[in-house]
């Protein structure tokens, strides 16, 4: 935005100068670049309206020849809407998982019955064979 900024110190400085000196060159000057100022503005005025008309279109283009876009857009912003309940609830039960661990696994009764059952089988084998 070089030109603008050109303008405005255009402006400040010989609009400062006629209320100063009230020289006329002076004030048709600074005149001169606030109505540049005010067209450059207008003019980026019309390209973001016109920017944002080219954008609604294409939305509504999407919506009305893409559904299932539609559909996944709202389902994702239905997620994205659970996020922070999620995350409460996640660290919730990180917090309850540090402060309160699960008990260790004991192995020792699952290893005796294997072996009940084993002693059991070549029990009735040997049993079986004679």
């Amino acid at each position: 935005m070089g030109l603008l900024d050109d303008q405005l110190a255009i402006y400040k400085e010989n609009y400062a100068k006629y209320r100063v000196t009230g020289d006329t060159h002076a004030k048709t000057v600074s005149e001169t670049a606030l109505a540049t100022v005010q067209q450059m503005i207008a003019d980026q005025q019309a390209v973001y309206e016109n920017g944002t008309t080219y954008i609604q279109g294409f939305v509504n283009n999407v919506n009305t020849t893409n559904p299932q876009l539609v559909e996944s857009h709202t389902r994702a912003h239905a997620l994205a809407s659970q996020v922070p309940q999620l995350q409460d609830q996640y660290e919730q039960t990180k917090m309850m998982m540090e402060t309160h661990p699960p008990p260790p696994i004991n192995y020792t009764p699952l290893f005796v019955k294997v072996g009940i059952v084993v002693a059991l089988g070549i029990v009735a084998g040997l049993a079986a064979s004679l």
